[in-house]
Parts: structure tokens; sequence; C-alpha cells
């Protein structure tokens, strides 16, 4: 989020600024500079979150589907399912 705190930086210099400018018009341009550096950060930041929950879900499916291919993998013996290759290379039941 870094970059989401200099955006937020930014506005709040246009901030400032604005405060100082020598006219109505410059000091509307600073505003509206300022309030698209705060949009600008909220964008980072939701985006961010975005991405962190994918990265976290897509975590979680690794390892979900990792417990299920272990398991299947080194499942001992039934019958009546089909063959595939067990962790010791010996063929057995499989889903």
């Amino acid at each position: 989020m870094d970059s989401a705190k200099r955006c937020r930086d930014q506005a709040a210099e246009c901030l400032r600024l604005m405060k100082l400018a020598q006219s109505e018009t410059e000091a509307r341009v600073l505003r509206d500079i300022g309030q698209s550096w705060v949009r600008i950060a909220n964008q980072i930041e939701r985006y961010s979150g975005f991405a962190n929950r994918a990265g976290l879900a897509l975590a979680h499916e690794r390892a979900y589907l990792k417990s299920i291919l272990n398991q299947e993998t080194c499942a001992p013996h039934r019958e009546n399912a089909p063959r595939r290759v067990s962790c010791a290379g010996d063929s057995h039941p499989a889903r």
C-alpha cells in the first residue's frame, strides 16, 4: 500500500497548495487534482485487496488440491474402484 500512501501524500500537498492559491481557478484546479489523487489511492487499495484475496484463495485451493492428491495417491487398496498408481508405485484402486 506504499503507492496508495504516496497518492494520499500528493493529495495532501494539493490541499496545502490550494490554501495558498492566488486565484479561484488555481484553487479549483488544485482541489480537483487532489481529489483525483484520493481516487487513485482508493483504487490502488481496492485492487490490492482483490489481489490479496485472490492470492489467498489460490493458496487455499493449492493446499486443498495437494491434500486431496496426497490422500488419493497414497490411499490403501479398495475393491471395485478404477486402478491408479500409488505413492509406492504399485497399482491400486482410485476415484
